[in-house]
């Protein structure tokens, strides 16, 4: 009465979690299972035999190359003789056999997860082969039997480790331990590997214990063994020998499970064991009362880790771009990017907030230090005695003592061509690579969900920049053609900045003049030094060795390039700015429609196998999700 009603409230519990373990595989869900863990050799196999009635794979070396999900269903449906189901993950339907050739079964199996291996380049794979057992003496239960660790290959053992950490980890799994019972348990690397708190260890071999003398006591220790901290008490089992499989002994497993209670119970040492460690019967009674709470206690929380699974892809999902298959699709995205771009450029405010101004101003400013000529240039002894020399020859040309302007006109040219024999080419090719990277920016913000629609706006962009640059180098060089052919010496600024210098200069000759050792450190102090004059000893002594004519002159070229520097470097920034700044926030959208076509605009590869990966996740979520709420 009381097994009718379990399998009647539990087993469609078991049957509804085992659909949402298939459907929930590829995610981190905490689905109720119990599984079996175990170093190669172990007994592992053996134990999951006795529990389910049917004969697994056995043999030297690795056998188990994938995890083994074993669903025991009790049923009277063919008698005793019972039914088995097979398949592998991915396959439409489970294929049905006896228990006779359900063992060829799992063989023919095999083989085809090894082609699975080969084809994946590993020795484990994640795929699952599903076996369900119906039998009058079947438990209801569901077990995953996981390969067995080992050591000897590094390969397999770091592939069959991950196996482990993705199907041992999670409140609401309950892990087997099998240790053959002639090993201490922490020395088992399965044992490493796993969450303590939810294992049931499993001693293993006692048949073989119990005929060595001194080991049934060291096992008895081992089992009650405090020290190792564990959720469950270890429980003992007794594997069938080689003989007894391969004479097939017991055919009939209440006969088998007798004799193991028997073996154990007249043994000094391990009969004195609680009954709850004592054989598969005890094994099998604590799992169907562990699944039994885990089934129940765990349905309002696999709701929750659903629902927060849900939302999240849903987030990822309207990250994704959308689908871009039809024209009116395909409009709609283009508008949208061509949008987005601009408002990267305006809201962002291009010029400040990326520092785009800054950058150029700093490009600007190494340029014009290079560009720039200080008074010293002027005021050098090789350069006085040169202007002397073309002041020499002019005098005397129209009125005597009077020099011709002629002199200064050939003198600021020859400076003029001395500044543009500077290569400002390498300070506008930075420029365009800086507003290159800029741009190139913004646009993978803007277009990176369409690469190939991206890819050929970046070369468009990038074939503007250079035609921007061409237009500031021909600027550059219109500039340089007028300014050597053209000397503007009756620019009133000019006219009053030689003055102020004359003037400046003529009365630090005067005050020198009247101080006591006749020094010249005076010099510049009398009123604010202009444009690189400073106190300079030597400077001052230089132009007392040479003519008013002379210092007239010098002055006159120096200033003149003082204001032709100021006047060309400032046409040169803001020139470089429209050319490329303002031209590249007015003109880029527009450049974009003109330019290129929504059919242009297509999903690629990567993005429709996020897209589809998360439609697909979704679905399983959602399904899982209908399936856990009509779990009364």
């Amino acid at each position: 009465m009381l097994e009718a009603k379990y399998r009647n409230n539990i087993r469609p519990i078991l049957d509804k979690f085992d659909k949402i373990r298939e459907i929930l595989k590829d995610t981190k869900i905490d689905i109720p299972k119990i599984v079996a863990v175990g170093d190669q050799s172990s007994g592992k196999s053996s134990v999951l035999d006795s529990i389910s009635g049917i004969s697994l794979p056995k043999g030297e070396g690795r056998v188990t190359r994938c995890p083994i999900e074993i669903q025991l269903r009790k049923e009277d449906k063919n008698g005793k003789k019972g039914y088995a189901k097979i398949q592998i993950e991915g396959d439409e339907n489970f294929k049905e056999c006896t228990f006779e050739e359900l063992k060829n079964e799992i063989k023919l199996y095999q083989a085809r997860i090894m082609e699975i291996c080969n084809n994946e380049k590993k020795i484990i794979t994640d795929k699952v082969i599903r076996i369900q057992v119906f039998n009058q003496r079947a438990p209801d239960l569901t077990l995953i039997d996981l390969p067995g660790l080992t050591y000897i290959d590094g390969k397999a053992e770091e592939e069959i480790k991950t196996l482990y950490k993705k199907y041992t980890t999670g409140l609401n799994t309950i892990i087997l331990l099998v240790v053959s019972g002639h090993n201490e348990i922490d020395s088992s690397e399965s044992y490493k590997c796993i969450n303590l708190k939810n294992t049931i260890p499993i001693y293993t071999k006692i048949d073989q214990i119990l005929s060595l003398s001194g080991e049934a006591e060291k096992l008895y220790n081992k089992v009650i063994n405090p020290e190792i901290k564990t959720g469950y008490r270890p429980i003992v089992v007794r594997n069938r020998s080689e003989e007894e499989i391969k004479e097939n002994t017991f055919t009939d497993e209440e006969a088998f499970r007798k004799l193991e209670l028997e073996a154990i119970n007249n043994n000094e040492f391990l009969n004195k064991l609680d009954e709850s460690c004592k054989g598969i019967h005890a094994l099998v009674s604590l799992l169907i009362k562990i699944q039994k709470k885990l089934l129940i206690e765990s349905r309002k929380g696999v709701l929750e880790q659903i629902k927060k699974e849900i939302d999240k892809l849903e987030k990822e999902k309207a990250f994704l771009p959308p689908s871009s298959k039809t024209l009116d699709e395909k409009n709609v995205i283009f508008d949208r990017c061509c949008a987005m771009f601009q408002d990267l450029i305006e809201n962002t405010k291009f010029l400040e907030n990326i520092g785009v101004k800054s950058q150029i101003r700093k490009k600007f400013n190494r340029f014009k230090e290079e560009f720039h000529k200080d008074f010293s240039t002027f005021a050098d002894k090789k350069y006085v005695k040169k202007v002397k020399t073309v002041v020499d020859n002019n005098i005397g040309l129209k009125l005597e003592n009077f020099f011709d302007d002629k002199c200064v006109y050939s003198l600021i040219q020859e400076q003029l061509s001395d500044y543009f024999s500077l290569n400002c080419k390498e300070f506008i090719d930075e420029l365009e690579n800086l507003m290159d990277i800029n741009l190139c920016k913004y646009i993978k913000i803007a277009f990176e969900a369409y690469p190939v629609l991206m890819e050929a706006i970046i070369i468009e962009f990038e074939n503007q920049l250079k035609i921007q640059k061409e237009k500031l180098l021909n600027f550059y060089e219109t500039i340089s053609d007028l300014e050597r052919v053209h000397v503007f010496t009756m620019n009133p600024r000019y006219i009053d900045l030689v003055n102020e210098m004359n003037s400046q200069i003529t009365n630090t000759f005067q005050n020198s003049l009247f101080s006591t050792n006749n020094s010249t450190k005076n010099f510049g102090q009398s009123a604010k030094p202009l444009f690189g004059i400073v106190n300079s000893n030597d400077s001052m002594s230089l132009f007392q060795n040479y003519s008013e004519n002379v210092r007239k002159v010098v002055i006159s070229v120096y200033c003149y390039c003082n204001i032709f520097e100021n006047r060309f470097l400032d046409y040169l920034f803001q020139c470089s700015i429209k050319v490329f700044v303002d031209y590249f926030i007015r003109e880029p959208t527009r450049l974009i429609r003109v330019r290129f076509k929504p059919d242009m605009i297509f999903d690629s590869i990567e993005i429709i196998q996020k897209r589809d990966l998360i439609i697909k996740q979704l679905n399983a979520l959602q399904e899982a999700r209908k399936i856990i709420n009509n779990i009364i």
